[in-house]
């Protein structure tokens, strides 16, 4: 399988912060502070600014991503799933970034910037040693996110529509918040999350653009001319959250079809956050 191409992978190196000018201004109630828009641990690397901050693991996945006190999403990263044309289920047939340990390259660049990249990693699964190869850069600004994947399979899929897909998990306390679905004609319709599950009533939305309305301003996550997002209650199959996957908008198929081995896939998304204007 030959290797994508994206943007050469940096050399992850240790800062000291004396050595780094990450001055920012926070405005807030007692007047000014400064913070770091990068703090690395034991446990990964953590973005924090006046808009969003995030947990990043060392092998590239968002966790706790929030603006102020207010998660936004509890996980980010990369799956893949084709259980839906398996006529027989002899092995799980999904796949996880979290299980993929190679690390990411994370580096701060500029005063408010932080950059996560993976350049040709491997997704497998018990049955897949080499599912997929793929690139992976997200982009930390204070009030924006770039999300960018591209991907090439490495075996034949049988699927009714695309296999890998980025998963945004949003916590229930997002239930009662008011959101807007845009879709690719520009239709918008508006909605108030369901507090209670209902089945007569349950989320589900194919769009390109999704705000949603949290305390203090607006979050708004938009895909690229070519991806596809899907908001749905994962309520519905008995999760205890929200969930946004976003992929290459792709046809969907009423029987499964095959992907051939060697195909290659790609979409990018923004998260960004506007605040109420007083």
């Amino acid at each position: 399988m030959t290797p994508i191409s994206f943007q050469p992978n940096m050399k992850k190196q240790a800062t000291h912060p004396a050595n780094r000018p990450m001055k920012h201004l926070l405005i807030a109630v007692a007047g000014l502070a400064l913070v770091m828009p990068m703090t690395a641990s034991a446990q990964g690397t953590e973005y924090v600014s006046s808009g969003f901050s995030a947990e990043i693991t060392d092998n590239g996945e968002v966790k706790n991503l929030k603006v102020g006190d207010h998660v936004l999403m509890n996980h980010l990263y990369l799956v893949g799933d084709y259980r839906d044309a398996l006529a027989e289920k002899d092995h799980d047939a999904r796949f996880y970034q979290f299980q993929e340990k190679s690390p990411a390259t994370i580096q701060s660049s500029g005063d408010d910037t932080l950059i996560v990249e993976k350049t040709n990693a491997v997704l497998r699964n018990e049955k897949y040693p080499e599912g997929a190869i793929y690139n992976e850069k997200i982009t930390f600004t204070p009030n924006r996110i770039r999300v960018e994947y591209e991907l090439e399979t490495g075996v034949p899929f049988d699927s009714h529509a695309g296999v890998f897909s980025t998963l945004c998990e949003l916590p229930l306390s997002l239930a009662g918040s008011g959101y807007k679905v845009t879709n690719r004609e520009d239709s918008e319709t508006l909605g108030i999350i369901p507090v209670e599950y209902s089945e007569s009533d349950k989320l589900r939305a194919i769009a390109r653009k999704l705000a949603i309305a949290i305390p203090g301003g607006i979050v708004t996550i938009e895909g690229d001319e070519d991806t596809s997002l899907l908001f749905a209650d994962a309520r519905a199959w008995n999760e205890s959250a929200l969930r946004l996957n976003i992929d290459q908008r792709v046809p969907w198929h009423p029987n499964p079809v095959t992907i051939p081995a060697g195909t290659k896939t790609k979409w990018a998304f923004t998260i960004t956050y506007e605040p109420e204007q007083n």
